[in-house]
This record gives structure tokens, C-alpha cells and sequence, in this order.
């Protein structure tokens, strides 16, 4: 099996860091950003986050770091994955928490 790059695994204990604190007032600070990068194509997951703690500049800087360092493991390893591509889900603030709504999206691993 191929090595993990450790960056790819600094910047993903970033972004994770970074996005922890999901707490909402209203839907509006809510937001969604891919991440990732499948080797058919297509982000590997979708990122829930709230925009009141964290910043969507920031988010997305890293958010595109992880997709640049697995695009690039991908085509380094000959990394294969299903073809299936995920939709964006949609989300909301619920109980005070940005949560994804069930059923948004297809979730496939």
C-alpha cells in the first residue's frame, strides 16, 4: 500500500482543526466545501462547516491543499476508485449545529 504523504495528513489535521466548532445561529453561516480528490474525478467528501468560527477563505485554501496533494498522490500511486461521483449535500443549522440534511446527498466510500 502505497505512504500517505505526511503533508496531505498535516494539512488535513488543519483543516480539521480549523472546522471543528460547527456551531450555528441561522442556516446562512452554514456552508459546504468539496475536499479531496478521487482518482476517476470529483472531490472525496464534502465539508460541513460553520462560517461563524471559521473562515471560508481559509477553509478553502486548505480545502484546495488536500485536493492539489491527493490529485497528485493519486496520479503518483496509479490510485483507482469507483467512478461514482458525490453530489454536494445541502445543510443546515439545526439545534444550533451545521449539520448535513440526511438524504441530501449519496455517501459512498
Amino acid at each position: 500500500m502505497p505512504k500517505i504523504n505526511e503533508n496531505l495528513v498535516s494539512v488535513r489535521k488543519q483543516l480539521t482543526e480549523l472546522t471543528k466548532n460547527n456551531a450555528c445561529d441561522n442556516t446562512v453561516q452554514c456552508q459546504v466545501m468539496p475536499v479531496g480528490s478521487r482518482a476517476c474525478g470529483g472531490p472525496s467528501s464534502y465539508l460541513v462547516f460553520s462560517k461563524k468560527y471559521a473562515n471560508p477563505h481559509k477553509v478553502s485554501t486548505l480545502a484546495d491543499k488536500i485536493t492539489h496533494l491527493e490529485s497528485q498522490y493519486n496520479a503518483k500511486n496509479r490510485m483507482v476508485s469507483i467512478c461514482q461521483h458525490l453530489t454536494q449535500p445541502s445543510t443546515q443549522c439545526v439545534e444550533n449545529k451545521c449539520v448535513k440534511i440526511e438524504g441530501s446527498a449519496q455517501a459512498t466510500y
